[in-house]
């Protein structure tokens, strides 16, 4: 077994780690919402290893449509639940970019091992890495904005939503290297990518399961006000959700 496939194997294992965490933290605080975020990094972590394990190459890109799904609906009922908003679209899109990639991934690895193939596979999860992304950057600065200036929100509250800003952007640049870069060859580029690849996975798991410490750290400077019956803190993680959709 080389480096490569220990980094591989790695990065599964941590995803598998952190959908047991998610988990969780979803049953804990009763955040319905996690289950997607479970759902899309259950399913990255078994297919990854099971495509590992068989060397069959297609296994986890055709699971790509299903976590755009999973992503979609987190970002749903995380921000927008009862609220107008564009999920349908998103929806759509998912389905037809997982279709378009499991349909060229078929042909690549059964019928014609054209490059052309490969190539819009890989442009396709691409695209939709980055359009999914783009849209949970814009909806967490958009909840970010709308408590930045509420004294009654908690400042962990704020900086979870700093965060999930930053590891997007990360996502973003990792969805882009996984999809041009041959993983069988060992450098100091893949090498990077590796640690932009977990550093991106831990930092989601640190904004959506805050431990104590790290609530209490980032509150240090905050001031509760006597007026509220309840603090942010001690709020089911629903009714902080409930709170950031308000405008």
């Amino acid at each position: 077994m080389g480096i490569a496939d220990i980094l591989q194997i790695t990065v599964y294992t941590v995803r598998l780690i952190i959908a047991v965490a998610l988990a969780t933290y979803a049953i804990k605080t009763k955040g319905t919402n996690f289950w997607w975020l479970f759902g899309l990094y259950f399913t990255s972590g078994v297919f990854g290893l099971t495509d590992f394990i068989l060397q069959s190459g297609n296994i986890f890109a055709l699971s790509s449509g299903f976590r755009f799904i999973c992503m979609v609906l987190f970002i749903h009922y995380t921000f927008y639940l009862d609220r107008n908003n564009p999920t349908i679209y998103f929806f759509i899109m998912s389905v037809i970019f997982g279709i378009i990639i499991i349909i060229f991934n078929i042909l690549f690895d059964y019928i014609n091992p054209l490059e052309l193939y490969d190539t819009i596979a890989s442009i396709t999860q691409i695209i939709g890495n980055i359009i999914v992304f783009s849209w949970l950057i814009y909806s967490s600065l958009n909840a970010f904005l709308n408590v930045k200036n509420d004294e009654t929100i908690d400042d962990w509250v704020k900086m979870r939503y700093k965060l999930v800003i930053f590891y997007s952007f990360i996502g973003i640049f990792v969805a882009i290297a996984y999809g041009t870069i041959n993983f069988t060859e060992i450098n100091f580029y893949a090498i990077f990518i590796f640690i932009a690849t977990i550093t991106y996975q831990l930092i989601q798991l640190m904004a959506w399961v805050m431990p104590k410490f790290l609530r209490n750290y980032f509150n240090r400077h905050f001031i509760a006000h006597t007026s509220s019956s309840k603090t942010i803190d001690e709020l089911s993680e629903d009714e902080v959700i409930i709170k950031l959709r308000e405008d």
